[in-house]
């Protein structure tokens, strides 16, 4: 069977976050996942709490990540990056939660969900909720013929690409700019077999 992704309510009270993220992105990388991240403002900021879950509900922190502001206050860019040694097979859902030095905390809205198949395909689905471009990596052993589909909540194919992968890493952008807000269901399809179900949300 396959899980699925699941939207939380983040920050209902509209409280002035402590951290601007943007760029929040992960991308499978052989038998380990990588998430990266940038900061544009810090403001008495501590930490971020890395989160990981196999079924996108139920979050655990796996790592923390302390500001590289000084003090917990910058206006420039900051990169951060994390590896997971040690993913679960199937889906693995990641997010960032910030920590300020008041012990305030915020979720960032963006799930990253990272696919590990020991069947020799690997996927990662970013970002997710989508505006405009989705992106979809996809990891194998061998070359092969891929179809991607998109359904929307009445289960009606709105979108389909068909590509041939080669052995390795290969990346294609699906482009959703033209379809309504929404929750569709993304099937990837490999030499004709179903390898991956995802929901993806569309933003405006």
């Amino acid at each position: 069977s396959f899980s699925s992704f699941y939207l939380h309510s983040i920050n209902p009270n509209n409280v002035p976050l402590a951290v601007d993220v943007t760029n929040f992105s992960g991308r499978v990388n052989g038998s380990y996942d990588e998430l990266t991240w940038t900061t544009t403002n810090e403001r008495n900021f501590d930490y971020f709490n890395l989160q990981h879950s196999s079924n996108g509900v139920n979050f655990e922190t796996i790592e923390k990540i302390y500001s590289a502001s000084v003090n917990g206050n910058s206006t420039q860019p900051l990169n951060y990056a994390y590896k997971n040694l040690q993913p679960h097979n199937g889906h693995n859902y990641y997010r960032i939660q910030g920590v300020d030095k008041d012990g305030q905390n915020t979720i960032h809205t963006q799930v990253i969900d990272l696919y590990h198949s020991w069947i020799g395909h690997e996927i990662s689905i970013y970002p997710n909720p989508a505006k405009d471009l989705v992106t979809i990596e996809l990891y194998s052993t061998t070359s092969q013929n891929n179809t991607i589909q998109l359904f929307d909540m009445s289960g009606r194919l709105v979108k389909q690409l068909q590509t041939s992968f080669m052995a390795g890493l290969n990346t294609l952008q699906l482009n959703i700019d033209d379809l309504s807000t929404g929750v569709y269901t993304l099937q990837v399809y490999s030499n004709g077999s179903l390898i991956h179900v995802n929901q993806l949300r569309k933003d405006n």
